[in-house]
């Protein structure tokens, strides 16, 4: 139960500073941030004009737009697929240096390829893993949902490390 209210109320301290990006982009970049947070259910869906971004340890991503609830954009997510086994915290590291750190997208998923209700979810230097994912098949969107077995990291930009 204890496990099941800390995943909580850190996917709630997640969401909570979203906005923030998960680069190093600031909360000023998001319009109406504080309509975008107060969206419990924001979904990311896809743009009709997916862009590719530079390739990284865990390949291209697909950026999709992020949508409140009203179906309003608020930001920009990028989506990578990759299998749990490769999402190490070794490459997690490679792809904070060479993605995360420097995206102007407002939040970074991966997918695993293997476990598609869960992945890893990167936003204003904090990294969740095997947290859990859900997907609306209608329109290819992702919202975060609870995992009893997730992991919190924060990527340190000096040490190019995850504590």
């Amino acid at each position: 139960m204890v496990n099941k209210i800390m995943a909580l109320a850190i996917v709630a301290g997640i969401l909570a500073f979203g906005l923030a990006g998960c680069g190093n982009s600031s909360a000023s970049n998001v319009s109406s941030s504080s309509e975008a947070s107060a969206q419990s259910a924001t979904q990311v869906s896809e743009s009709s004009s997916a862009e590719i971004q530079d390739s990284t340890v865990f390949g291209d991503p697909q950026i999709v737009n992020v949508l409140s609830g009203s179906g309003s954009v608020i930001g920009t997510c990028s989506i990578f697929h990759a299998p749990k086994s490769d999402c190490t915290k070794e490459n997690l590291e490679k792809w904070c240096a060479e993605y995360v750190q420097d995206s102007t997208d407002n939040w970074c998923v991966i997918v695993y390829s293997d476990d598609s209700d869960h992945g890893v979810y990167a936003n204003n230097g904090m990294l969740q893993v095997s947290v859990g994912l859900e997907k609306d098949d209608n329109d290819g969107s992702y919202m975060v949902s609870e995992s009893d077995e997730s992991t919190l990291y924060v990527y340190d930009q000096k040490t190019k490390t995850l504590k």
